[in-house]
């Protein structure tokens, strides 16, 4: 990829120059198609062993490398001044290539983002997930391609709200607003079609004082983002095919089955995010926050004769595994926040 094809516009300047690149060799892994294709949901079958998670054998299809050197705990509670992440597809040795995936911010200030191909000069999004400020309004994803120019997050609240008023009056509800103001994912996804079969869902807390994140998307199902235990991390190199070593940090993204009645009736992981000496982001630390990583990714599963059935895209696990990494971000700001209120009270 040219030179030009990288630092195509002005307002969000990829700097790939200062990516510090030592602990990874390039390699001749070939990438294929970043946009999902159009499946039909993956329905678990009925005969389908669905044994947890954590001790089923995990076989990724797609090994990514995530560049970010996050927030350091000790900093001042300010955001980060990172406004693009390169992610790398690596082979199954952990070595990698160009960026196949960029993730950018329009600005500094702003908490939104959007997902592109690397190759496109035009940066054309193809994925987009949108922060909005205040509680109950958990960041909504929009997956697909959109030719659109980038929104900023404070506009979009514009929109939702006077949507929301205009809602009001009609006594509709508009397909933006039932994105945005979803309750939960417990009942029907809330998404909205729109260009190119795009879809959009929230991504919301488990509860309160959970870290672990929810979604529904309505062409793959329910998905859970949440943290190991000591004992998960411990037995880990097991399931993993590109790290020998046992992660500070895992991250895991589950797909949650249900019965007829509405109750779970198992786990399939479909993808790790690991961090730890061999796969960080060289400059970050294991105290980091939002700090990069390797992800592994298994798109398919296997069904009742044996065939590959899709559980997910590569696209949608992208860009929720950033969400986990921004809000990782927002709780090490808003603890730093508490310190300081903290000691400017008890010195005065």
């Amino acid at each position: 990829m040219s030179k030009t094809a990288i630092m195509s516009t002005s307002s969000t300047e990829i700097p790939l120059r200062r990516l510090s690149l030592n602990r990874y060799t390039p390699s001749i892994f070939s990438t294929t198609s970043t946009l999902p294709p159009s499946y039909a949901s993956s329905i678990a079958s009925t005969t389908q062993s669905l044994i947890p998670s954590s001790t089923a054998p995990f076989n990724p299809t797609t090994i990514l490398q995530i560049q970010s050197t996050g927030k350091a705990m000790i900093s001042l509670p300010l955001s980060t001044n990172e406004l693009c992440i390169p992610i790398f597809a690596c082979d199954k040795d952990g070595q990698t290539e160009r960026p196949k995936y960029l993730s950018i911010r329009p600005s500094r200030k702003s908490g939104s983002c959007f997902l592109v191909d690397a190759k496109d000069e035009s940066q054309t999004a193809i994925a987009r997930t949108t922060y909005r400020f205040g509680p109950g309004r958990p960041p909504v994803v929009r997956i697909g391609k959109d030719a659109d120019s980038f929104v900023e997050s404070d506009e979009n609240d514009v929109v939702l709200e006077a949507n929301a008023d205009a809602d009001k009056k009609t006594g509709s509800k508009s397909s933006i607003t039932q994105a945005g103001y979803s309750e939960g994912i417990c009942g029907a996804p809330a998404a909205t079609q729109g260009k190119a079969d795009a879809e959009e869902f929230p991504l919301t807390s488990k509860n309160l004082i959970s870290r672990t994140i929810q979604f529904a998307s309505p062409r793959h199902g329910t998905f859970e983002w949440r943290y190991c235990s000591r004992k998960e991390k411990a037995s880990f190199p097991s399931t993993s095919s590109s790290v020998s070593s046992a992660p500070n940090n895992l991250l895991v993204l589950e797909k949650v089955f249900k019965n007829e009645d509405g109750k779970e009736s198992g786990r399939v992981r479909v993808a790790q995010f690991i961090r730890g000496e061999e796969t960080r982001t060289p400059g970050s630390k294991g105290s980091s926050a939002g700090n990069g990583g390797r992800l592994e990714i298994c798109l398919t599963g296997t069904g009742e004769k044996g065939e590959g059935e899709i559980l997910i895209d590569e696209v949608t696990v992208v860009v929720t595994v950033i969400v986990m990494l921004k809000k990782e971000i927002d709780r090490l700001r808003g603890a730093q926040i508490a310190v300081l209120s903290a000691g400017a009270s008890g010195g005065s």
